[in-house]
């Protein structure tokens, strides 16, 4: 425990499983952890941070209500809200009331992390869907951002022949290199059934329909990871019956604690005063 932080308090959103990870470690730590959903009941020490989860929905009126708990005093000077890529609305609604916001989608050693931990989900996606190993399996990576690189990274570890389908050429480039093919992937010209035909798995990392459903096969695993709009119609493909796998949020379903421990890294040093790329 760090007793330089005691009596430092902070607010945690949210129920999952990384989230409460994530409150019991900051605790370990000294911080006086408040639950916001039981936040009427806790001490009215002002929160020096307020941590929201993944794809948190209606933030702007959740920052309006947290300000309306403790109406007197509800921020301390300096005080900071973390939260992935919040909008502008949110942003302003958090500045009007005293808050700094940081964007936890912007800080680079996070963000890496846990797209590590994102691809070691998939990982044991595949392997928990399949009758077969992951070594000599035909896996097609869709993207070239950092979920799919360490999506590459995981499988090619394990003997998978990796192919990846890219849009810079600089990322195919690499991809000649390291696996074992590289195609351009260009917008408006989807993936073709005679090529992805020929893999066991597929898994998407980029938030565009490049995938058409009549293109995929039947006995292929799809691992969806982008965000909407996805790489394929997931309803449609699955009513065609390829093995779907919608695979959103995968560090705090697959490793809680570790995901919560990159986030707490990342808390402790900004409200440490260092002051990160994050920050707006």
């Amino acid at each position: 425990m760090n007793d330089s932080n005691r009596k430092t308090a902070v607010t945690v959103v949210g129920g999952d499983a990384r989230q409460k990870e994530l409150a019991a470690l900051l605790a370990a730590e000294g911080y006086a952890v408040r639950d916001a959903d039981e936040a009427s009941d806790a001490s009215d020490m002002p929160s020096r941070a307020v941590i929201f989860p993944v794809r948190y929905e209606g933030l702007k009126e959740k920052i309006v209500a947290l300000n309306d708990i403790n109406k007197e005093n509800t921020s301390e000077p300096g005080s900071m809200i973390f939260a992935w890529s919040p909008d502008a609305g949110a942003c302003e609604a958090a500045k009007a009331r005293g808050y700094r916001v940081f964007d936890l989608a912007k800080d680079e050693a996070l963000t890496v992390k846990n797209a590590l931990l994102t691809a070691e989900g998939a990982l044991s996606l595949f392997m928990t869907a399949r009758d077969a190993s992951v070594l000599g399996s035909r896996v097609l990576v869709l993207g070239s951002g950092r979920v799919a690189k360490c999506v590459c990274r995981v499988f090619s570890a394990l003997g998978s022949n990796v192919t990846v389908a890219a849009r810079r050429r600089e990322a195919l480039a690499w991809a000649e290199l390291f696996y074992k093919g590289a195609v351009p992937l260009t917008q408006g010209e989807p993936l073709g059934r005679e090529f992805l035909s020929s893999f066991d798995a597929v898994l998407n990392t980029v938030p565009a329909r490049v995938v058409p459903v009549d293109a995929l096969s039947r006995g292929a695993l799809y691992i969806e990871l982008a965000s909407p709009p996805y790489g394929v119609d997931i309803e449609a493909a699955k009513a065609v019956g390829v093995d779907v796998r919608l695979a959103s949020g995968l560090p705090g379903k697959y490793a809680p604690v570790s995901a919560a421990r990159i986030i707490a890294d990342c808390v402790i040093r900004e409200l440490g005063g260092m002051k990160g790329g994050g920050a707006l």
